[in-house]
């Protein structure tokens, strides 16, 4: 088993979707870079420096679904390549996850060549909600969530793709997404392994009871609730995304 260390909720938020930031206000990350960017850019010198012959990491993921940036890609190309340039001056070696902006979807000026040095780069694509098809393409080829854009890319620049994250469907849609991107030779990650429902969902898992946001006095049972040996398992998802676990 191998580790994918991901900036999943960014200081300062990575764009207006507060549900996956580390923020007060929506877009600190950019529009106080001078404060948040240099904390993002601190816990990857940190990290680089503590896991850089650590063999466990498959790749790190350095900055998880940018969105609503105000400025664009350019922004965000910049701020990449300061997190690349930092972890690469600490002589680690790991691959490094790159994500654009709606998402972690879209690369205009976010190209390889616009990165450097850009060895050991891989790009992302989230699907969700997409097309199940193999050939589905969208007009802008550097949008590339679809399936026939993520493998036109790959090959046009020569780069691994890695879909970072997809679920949140039907077991039928996620059956036949999980088959095409086997066809074409992607990797792929289920969001998510588990978590809280009434009823069964996309997760592999959900934990039953008490939620956390019932407050302080249910918490014993929320903690009692987290083991895995407590989580009920979604057998429609189950037999879709991991049927040899079931």
């Amino acid at each position: 088993m191998y580790v994918i260390l991901d900036m999943h909720a960014a200081p300062g938020g990575q764009g207006t979707d507060v549900a996956i930031a580390d923020a007060l206000w929506p877009n600190n990350l950019w529009e106080n870079a001078w404060v948040y960017q240099d904390v993002i850019n601190r816990i990857w010198k940190q990290i680089a420096r503590r896991y850089k012959a650590d063999g466990r990491i498959a790749f790190y993921d350095i900055l998880n679904e940018p969105n609503n940036i105000p400025g664009g890609n350019p922004p965000l190309h910049d701020l990449l390549q300061t997190l690349i340039t930092t972890i690469r001056n600490e002589g680690d070696n790991h691959m490094i996850m790159v994500e654009g902006s709606a998402w972690g979807n879209q690369y205009n000026y976010m190209e390889p060549y616009t990165f450097s040095p850009n060895w050991g780069l891989v790009y992302n694509a989230h699907r969700y909600g997409c097309s199940t098809s193999p050939y589905a393409t969208n007009p802008d080829q550097n949008q590339i969530n679809e399936l026939g854009n993520l493998k036109a890319f790959s090959d046009r620049y020569q780069v691994p793709v890695f879909v970072g994250e997809t679920g949140e469907n039907s077991a039928q849609w996620m059956r036949e997404n999980i088959a095409s991107m086997d066809s074409l030779g992607i990797g792929w990650a289920h969001w998510t392994y588990k978590r809280y429902d009434w009823q069964e969902n996309a997760a592999l898992l959900r934990i039953g009871g008490a939620w956390p946001t019932d407050g302080a006095s249910v918490m014993a049972e929320v903690i009692s609730n987290l083991p895995f040996s407590k989580n009920i398992k979604n057998t429609n998802t189950i037999n879709a995304v991991a049927p040899i676990y079931k």
